[in-house]
């Protein structure tokens, strides 16, 4: 495949150089994060740069590129704003429960990697790596938008899929508050948070997440080219529904939660709706 049929799927030879550079840094971040998880003994550290990363990823995009779209910077503003809403969300969490052995999902890789050979090094080519190579994933349409030259200009398409990006913003806002507020109640301990949106959907923050990675990807799709970029919303959707996310999750609180079967008969697993009837 040349450069001239790249070209024409956005891959310029300006756009590969923007995205070695882009991951070439989270690399390096994600090297001291394990170096930082070594010290702590918790890799649960690693999430705090989910989110930062976004918006790192789409700032360098912006100062690499001449000149930006009215596109590129529709999607670096709402990038940044729900990046660094969701990095603060996550530092924040980090700093409540790393003394507690941080995110349970770590523990549970740790246990199982602990069991035999080096587990700094298993925990570096078997977390830290696919960390950073999800953030290649998932960033690429959207690095690729900003990078893009001779756009057309903004359509009612891309203004109707930011405005769903702002509303998937504030429901997962109000979602990560509910959460925050019931957790910080000692009298919830053992209980399940179903009020609020929580009594919509048995996962908002995720359905949240899943719906700015499509309208992104709804975006990218007035750019001539990107059409394949669709990888991007679609590894992301499996991470948040089929493995990491809604699956883990489901699977833990299951287990732990008293009454959780009552809860998922009763509320929608993923997609908003009203509550059943029990």
């Amino acid at each position: 495949m040349n450069l001239t049929t790249l070209a024409a799927h956005g891959l310029t030879a300006e756009g590969i150089q923007m995205l070695v550079y882009v991951n070439g840094v989270h690399f390096l971040v994600v090297l001291i994060l394990w170096m930082v998880g070594r010290g702590h003994k918790n890799d649960s550290v690693l999430d705090i740069y989910w989110g930062f990363s976004f918006v790192v990823a789409v700032w360098m995009a912006y100062a690499l590129t001449a000149d930006v779209s009215a596109r590129g910077k529709l999607i670096s503003a709402l990038v940044t704003v729900w990046g660094a809403r969701l990095g603060y969300h996550l530092l924040s969490r980090w700093a409540r429960i790393h003394g507690q052995g941080g995110d349970l999902r770590y523990q549970d890789i740790k246990d199982r990697l602990s069991a035999s050979g080096s587990y700094s090094l298993k925990v570096l080519l078997v977390v830290y790596v696919p960390m950073w190579l999800s953030y290649a994933l998932a960033q690429l349409n959207m690095l690729l938008v900003i990078g893009a030259k001779d756009q057309p200009p903004l359509t009612s398409t891309d203004l109707v899929s930011g405005g769903v990006m702002v509303a998937a913003i504030a429901l997962e806002v109000v979602a990560d508050l509910q959460l925050d507020a019931f957790k910080a109640n000692h009298r919830n301990e053992g209980r399940i948070l179903d009020y609020g949106v929580w009594s919509w959907s048995r996962h908002p923050n995720y359905f949240a997440n899943f719906c700015c990675y499509w309208a992104i990807f709804a975006i990218s799709l007035r750019v001539p080219g990107l059409l394949w970029t669709v990888i991007s919303p679609l590894f992301m959707s499996w991470l948040l529904i089929g493995f990491t996310g809604k699956k883990w999750m489901e699977s833990h609180l299951s287990r732990r939660r008293p009454g959780y079967a009552q809860y998922v008969a009763r509320t929608s697993g993923f997609v908003p709706m009203p509550p059943r009837r029990s």
